[in-house]
């Protein structure tokens, strides 16, 4: 269905191109926007418009803004304007980088890969499954070759009688199926480019021995190109940098992608045109030889060119820019970041820091590309260089040598994995940490003792044998432990986990680290350390600069390049015949791309045939529906829990003896009745009455911006103690009662007091709905043990503290919708000095243990909620003398 601009006349051919087209023709943009604040409209603009800055306000913004580059071009001013990413949020301000940066070359769209692809099958009049039969074979293709099993096993399926009789496929074995596959469409193929190198060691003859290697590689600006037109990227792709603000002074600026970060900004303006677009290379590597193909330059000229005079692309919008391809980003582990900057191990990859000032928290010059590629070639030609001692060089002839715009150094990311969880913590403070308690023996028996007794949580693992006994930690488990250890580091690896950032997070960041480094002299002073001088604990002192410069740390996390290293390298050689397996690793590569690329086509089909139709089924009807529905009409509840409840009939002495809610139970409902308005005379023979009660209900909590990628599900608990019993299907085994502790919303925010003014803590003993005799239509409810208000803050700690709340010596508990339970929380319980005379584990802890701390390090959502200390500090009394 095609669509005309109304403002330059331009066909489109479909509403989402017309979209597109007015968004980046910068003429087509301005009309738009006038015809959107015509005066004469009689049309009431939407409560959430936003109107158009008076005139010179721009310009009297713009004074206090001073980029960090003068601009090479004359360029209009940058523009503000505000962004409302999400209903319930505050506005972004967004400056827009000045200029027709990202600016398509022509106004017309073209075909991208996959509808290239579709208009090829659609002029042979072929299916979108072919070179398959039907799209059912083409399932059974995908999942053969996506399993993992053997060719020989193929072999062995394709000869099945059930195969040959029923599915009759196509293939008849797995080399017919292989053909098939190499048919399909795929990505930039692999060259091998055989070199010669000359070691160290002599032959017979006294000539040094040398090697043939190959070198298999694919032309980087061609994979470039297949990631910029992939239709699966369209709406997700930035040509253009831009600045986001959280404040209408524009003094708190916000970091989330590289594109909101300044070196696009800056790069931005190195460019030769006004419009190119920029693509950032991002490049990881996993024990590879560096050292041995830096010496070769053939895999490179393409991306030189391209940064150089930039290449024409189609954009997953259909748009043909021209892309400038510079490398942004390197992620590498500490060894290979010193190997790819020149420098020994005992350095930093980004600044000149002496190796025996490492422990120290002092500025030190950035490395500079220019001053180290002198020294190398000093020290090439055998000058001996001052400079190539002074900053802890290493002979290498580095490849990024005449990549155009190259800060290598400032392409060393942070490694969240392998410097911060297992390096910093894991491999030092935590070991310190312990240490510091005392004897070895003793120290790993207490904290293997507070491990085991901890209150549970369904996010957070049990360590039922303590963990001493642990030899590997993955970087979850060393998240979870980071309660036990240095509370300023804690704060600051959370902080480095954001996946947004502002100005005000990193300075909390910096602080964090400051902190750390101003009381880890306490290590010192124990004989636990006799210096700092540790390089990941020195390569986290630039995270601050990176997250300002590149985007935040969750986009480099070297999880995923070792993820991928299993994946696809590992996996390649195991389908090998381990016999000359390079040419086999690339084939197999290829093939997976190309049934990954297939799938991805057939769901880009199935989305647009979605979309043809709902335009078919809108037609002209006019959607009066305006903004007269209520929000809470278009939103599900956010409790979700079994439509039948798992005990259906409930005794009250079952609910106050099995389910622990007391003698006080039908005291709590009758207020509840009460405060409803609902009858209260079935209470007087309260054995007459029988509850549908719920073991556990399944909370949809609201994205926070700083970890997106963080689970949003919360599950509550709320079971009843079993005991051992013989069935049909064997020995059940006892359990133990799961209760959750939660926060529950009590009534309005108030800003005043403070962002937990609203919110209390509460154990859930159980989950029920009124019997029919009280009401036909029951909200689920919970029974609850409150806890006293959060008011009371352990400074050093940096945690609330919790006792139980008590009215006339007895557990203050409460009937409360289970829709006001906003999330789970954790609970630490307060040991003292040793748990050696604790009563309790972690089954009965929330029963034997009164005061408790409440955990901020369980999940992200809980520092950011549980970070902010009380408005008002309750003073203590003094004493009369």
């Amino acid at each position: 269905m095609s669509s005309t601009c109304l403002y330059c006349g331009s066909s489109l051919r479909s509403t989402k191109a017309l979209q597109a087209h007015i968004s980046q023709r910068e003429f087509c943009r301005n009309k738009e926007e006038a015809a959107f604040h015509e005066p004469e409209s009689d049309i009431d603009p939407p409560l959430d418009s936003v109107s158009s800055p008076e005139p010179g306000w721009e310009d009297q913004n713009m004074k206090n803004y001073q980029p960090m580059f003068s601009s090479r071009h004359s360029t209009p001013a940058a523009t503000v304007e505000e962004i409302e990413d999400d209903p319930t949020s505050d506005y972004v301000y967004a400056m827009s980088y000045p200029g027709p940066a990202g600016m398509p070359l022509n106004d017309h769209c073209s075909p991208t890969q996959f509808e290239a692809i579709r208009q090829k099958q659609t002029e042979k009049a072929l299916p979108p499954w072919t070179p398959f039969q039907s799209e059912k074979e083409w399932e059974l293709a995908r999942w053969l070759m996506s399993s993992g099993i053997s060719q020989q096993r193929i072999d062995e399926f394709c000869k099945l009688e059930v195969v040959q009789d029923g599915i009759k496929p196509s293939f008849h074995n797995s080399r017919s199926l292989l053909r098939l596959i190499d048919s399909l469409e795929c990505g930039p193929a692999f060259k091998c480019t055989p070199f010669r190198i000359e070691g160290d060691l002599k032959d017979m003859n006294g000539e040094l021995r040398t090697e043939v290697l190959e070198l298999w590689h694919r032309d980087p600006v061609e994979i470039i190109k297949e990631l910029m037109g992939n239709s699966e990227f369209r709406g997700h792709q930035k040509y253009t940098p831009v600045q986001h603000y959280t404040d209408t002074d524009m003094k708190n600026r916000e970091y989330s992608e590289m594109w909101t970060c300044d070196w696009w900004w800056n790069m931005q303006k190195q460019l030769p045109t006004e419009y190119g677009t920029i693509a950032p290379v991002i490049i990881a590597s996993d024990q590879t030889q560096l050292s041995t193909f830096s010496g070769d330059k053939k895999a490179w000229p393409p991306l030189q060119h391209a940064g150089r005079h930039g290449v024409k692309m189609i954009c997953a919008d259909g748009f043909e820019r021209l892309v400038y391809a510079f490398l942004a980003a390197y992620m590498a582990d500490y060894p290979e970041q010193c190997l790819i900057c020149c420098c020994k191990e005992n350095s930093c990859p980004r600044c000149t820091i002496k190796p025996n000032e490492r422990g120290q928290l002092i500025y030190s010059l950035p490395r500079s590309p220019a001053l180290t590629l002198v020294a190398l070639s000093a020290e090439a030609r055998g000058e001996k260089p001052e400079e190539f001692r002074s900053q802890n060089l290493r002979p290498i002839n580095p490849f990024w040598e005449d990549l155009p715009h190259c800060n290598i150094f400032e392409c060393m990311t942070p490694d969240l994995l392998h410097q911060l969880q297992k390096g910093v913590f894991g491999d030092h403070v935590a070991k310190w940490a312990q240490s510091a308690m005392g004897d070895e023996k003793l120290a790993e028996k207490e904290m293997d003792n507070r491990f085991r007794t901890m209150s549970p949580n369904p996010n957070l693992r049990h360590f039922s044998k303590g963990i001493s006994s642990i030899t590997q930690w993955t970087g979850n488990e060393y998240r979870l432990i980071a309660g036990a250890a240095v509370r300023a580091l804690e704060d600051f690896m959370f902080y480095a986990h954001f996946e947004v950032h502002t100005d005000h997070s990193l300075a909390a960041m910096d602080t964090a680290w400051s902190t750390f480094h101003d009381r880890k002299d306490v290590f010192l002073e124990l004989g636990l350390r006799t210096h700092f001088n540790i390089s990941k604990l020195h390569n986290v002192s630039h995270y601050l600069e990176s997250i300002r410069s590149r985007g935040t740390n969750d986009n480099f996390n070297t999880e995923f390049s070792d993820r991928l290293h299993i994946d696809l390298s590992k996996n390649g050689y195991r389908a090998s015949n381990k016999r000359n397996f390079q040419p086999q690793m690339t084939k197999w590569l290829t093939r997976q791309e190309a049934i990954h690329r297939r799938d991805q086509f057939m769901g880009w089909i199935e989305e647009e045939m979605t979309i043809d139709k709902e335009d078919d089924d809108v037609g002209d009807v006019e959607d009066d529906s305006g903004s007269d529905q209520e929000p809470a009409a278009i939103f599900k509840s956010h409790v979700a829990h079994a439509k039948q409840a798992p005990i259906p009939r409930t005794s009250v002495h079952e609910i106050e003896n099995k389910f622990g809610c007391g003698e006080w139970f039908i005291w709590y409902l009758e207020e509840y009745l009460k405060a409803q308005l609902l009858p209260t005379n079935t209470l007087k023979d309260p054995t007459k009455l029988y509850f549908p009660v719920w073991k556990k209900i399944v909370l949809t909590l609201p994205a926070v911006p700083e970890a997106e990628s963080e689970k949003i599900t919360d599950t509550v608990y709320a079971t009843a103690a079993t005991s051992a019993s013989i069935t049909h299907r064997g020995v059940q085994s006892s359990s133990p009662a799961k209760t959750s502790t939660v926060v529950i919303r009590t009534g309005q925010l108030d800003i005043a007091k403070g962002p937990l003014s609203h919110l209390q803590i509460a154990r859930v003993k159980l989950l029920f709905k009124l019997p029919h005799q009280i009401s036909l239509s029951s909200p689920l409810l919970a029974f609850v043990d409150w806890f006293k208000p959060l008011n009371k803050y352990h400074d050093s700690l940096g945690m609330y503290q919790l006792s139980y709340a008590t009215r006339q010596h007895v557990q203050h508990s409460g009937i409360v919708l289970a829709s006001a339970i906003t999330q789970t929380c954790h609970l630490i319980p307060e040991f003292g000095r040793t748990t050696d005379s604790i009563p309790w584990d972690s089954t009965n802890v929330l029963d034997k243990c009164s005061k408790f701390f409440v955990n901020p390090y369980l999940r992200h959502r809980d520092f950011l909620l549980f970070q902010n200390v009380p408005v008002e500090r309750p003073q203590k009394k003094k004493r009369r003398r």
